[in-house]
């Protein structure tokens, strides 16, 4: 099994990307919006350009939750690069993850018109924090604030691209120009979630899978995350946006195999994925126990993988550092020291982890089937 550093870099390697952040905040927040931006669209232009066409109902229904945290996330970036640039007097864990929060707080803050955008942007906003406000209605199955996203959409890709599109603009033209133009755009229902349009146009949310499954998460964190990487070499913007779907997927897949795969209680694997919230090392650390008496003869193989998890969990212990550029106390990632990784490298290191976890997956439920069986 591949068994390098996350931080390897190939002496022969032509694809090294330098990761550095300024010490402006406010530009930071910026950069990593725009990038996040971009790739939402760039999946969304695959969706709509490729899999359409080619009735790829599975990438269609599927890709929609990464596509879908990528949007919201870059539109959070966007707002706090807002709120940073005006230096209003507030801290980003009182925003947290709250878009309609942060854009009260502008409106509170400027002198900006009440124009017809603006009321739109405002109901738009106000849509998303009422579906999603703590930014993991998208990530994770298992919701343990708000109701999951339980309900079936026949979601229009159409009219998500749309929405989203006029929103960022007319925040980059606040961010840029500090005001939010009145010129007529088009109409548009102010809401993220909208359902019709042309069948091959639709995303199907919670048609084949039930509200509480890891699978359609998995797969989409996963495969969207490959699909950047084939972009990244070209388009060097999308390199922190693909670390993090592979954080979050590798995440799933750790509490995946927590409660769907252990044999305990539903409500103490339920707990041990909430309290450790995004601690892989001590997701891993729980499921490292079990395996080692369910598999013993993997045991170079599990000793493998926790070496990988404990190195990503020693670069990215709080499941901050590919998307935001600061921690919660505004200490600013990557602008002390520079970062070069092979990009090659850490695709392999990420492709390795999810097979493996997902290998684990599949054996520990066949394991499952056998038992039950008997």
């Amino acid at each position: 099994m591949f068994n390098r550093s996350f931080k390897f870099i190939d002496n022969n390697s032509k694809n090294i990307i330098t990761i550095k952040n300024t010490k402006n905040l406010e530009v930071n927040f910026y950069q990593y919006a725009n990038n996040f931006y971009d790739a939402a669209n760039s999946i969304m232009d695959y969706l709509l350009n490729q899999a359409s066409p080619e009735h790829d109902i599975a990438k269609l229904d599927l890709w929609i939750y990464s596509l879908l945290y990528l949007y919201r996330h870059s539109l959070e970036l966007i707002l706090k690069a807002i709120v940073l640039k005006l230096n209003i007097n507030t801290t980003l864990n009182y925003i947290s993850h709250d878009v309609n929060c942060a854009f009260n707080l502008i409106l509170q803050n400027t002198n900006i018109n009440n124009n017809d955008n603006v009321k739109w942007l405002n109901a738009f906003l106000s849509d998303i924090s009422n579906i999603d406000n703590g930014s993991d209605q998208f990530r994770y199955p298992i919701n343990y604030k708000t109701n999951p996203l339980k309900n079936r959409y026949d979601l229009s890709l159409i009219d998500l691209k749309n929405n989203v599109n006029k929103a960022y603009y007319l925040l980059n033209e606040l961010y840029t120009n500090n005001y939010i133009p009145n010129e007529k755009t088009s109409i548009y229902v102010p809401k993220l979630l909208i359902n019709g349009g042309y069948y091959y146009t639709k995303s199907v949310i919670n048609y084949k899978y039930f509200y509480f499954d890891f699978e359609p998460y998995y797969t989409s964190y996963e495969e969207t995350a490959k699909y950047l990487y084939s972009l990244v070499n070209k388009y060097n913007n999308l390199f922190l946006p693909m670390c993090y779907l592979y954080i979050n997927c590798i995440e799933l897949a750790l509490k995946r195999i927590i409660i769907d795969d252990l044999n305990i209680n539903k409500n103490l694997s339920l707990n041990i994925a909430k309290n450790n919230k995004h601690n892989i090392k001590k997701l891993w650390t729980y499921i490292k126990d079990n395996l080692i008496k369910i598999m013993p003869k993997n045991i170079n193989e599990i000793n493998n993988i926790d070496n990988y998890i404990s190195e990503l969990h020693q670069i990215n212990g709080d499941s901050t550092i590919f998307r935001y550029p600061c921690d919660k106390n505004k200490g600013i990632y990557f602008s002390k020291n520079t970062l070069k990784l092979d990009i090659d490298n850490v695709f392999d290191f990420f492709n390795n982890l999810c097979s493996f976890l997902d290998a684990v997956d599949s054996e520990l439920k066949n394991i499952i089937d056998y038992e039950n069986d008997k």
